[in-house]
């Protein structure tokens, strides 16, 4: 068993996650047999040793528990990380109202492990590209996955010309804006690039110098035939 890193972090993922199990899955096997019909006293007790050895991790087990702050007791919807600023929390109720599609949001550089594509996922929608980076390593470095995210930087970017034909023949649905870096004179350049294919939802604007807006697009119904 072997994974995609290398140098340092070469078979990281190997130790991490799966030495664990194969050696979770070797006490559980064998344990039995050398408890019930080994002869030797010494063997069966080794066996033992074996057996309660996993046990002392009880307590380190604990301590995070008992320590921790535990802001999010009883939210078993898992989102109160989330929902803690304005912002997030009004744009997840609002999606959580719309009709299930696919939604597209700023990337961020870092390819997982953020916060990106939580807020669709939480309100039971789709993502086009979620975190680029491990999709690239579930999808074998596949080269659709890093054209969508160059394709989305450059959308978010405010040069992307006709791009509202364009994600309409993706199937995108929602276009989000939400994120620190979507500035208003940002948001009047792509506001232009995706009409009139899709229309403007706004769920909130800062009161402040800049004036910076929350909400997304929606893809505009079909013009009757």
């Amino acid at each position: 068993m072997d994974d995609e890193y290398s140098g340092l972090y070469d078979r990281f993922n190997t130790t991490l996650k799966w030495w664990p199990w194969v050696m979770a899955g070797t006490l559980m096997t064998l344990a039995p047999v050398v408890l019930e019909q080994s002869k030797r006293r010494s063997v069966r007790l080794a066996g033992y040793l074996f057996c309660l050895y996993p046990c002392f991790y009880a307590y380190d087990l604990w301590k995070p528990l008992r320590d921790w702050p535990k802001a999010s007791v009883g939210k078993l919807e898992g989102h109160n990380f989330l929902t803690k600023e304005e912002f997030p929390r009004l744009m997840l109720g609002r999606l959580k109202l719309e009709k299930p599609g696919v939604v597209i949001e700023r990337p961020e550089e870092k390819g997982g492990f953020t916060d990106s594509a939580v807020i669709p996922l939480f309100a039971g929608q789709r993502m086009w590209l979620g975190w680029w980076g491990h999709e690239l390593l579930w999808r074998a470095n596949s080269e659709d996955v890093r054209r969508r995210h160059d394709k989305l930087m450059k959308f978010y970017t405010g040069d992307f010309p006709d791009a509202g034909r364009w994600w309409v023949a993706q199937g995108v649905d929602y276009v989000l804006w939400y994120r620190p870096g979507d500035t208003p004179a940002l948001w009047e350049k792509i506001n232009r690039e995706l009409s009139p294919e899709y229309t403007w939802c706004d769920i909130l604007t800062y009161q402040d110098e800049d004036g910076r807006r929350v909400g997304f697009w929606r893809r505009a119904p079909a013009p009757p035939q």
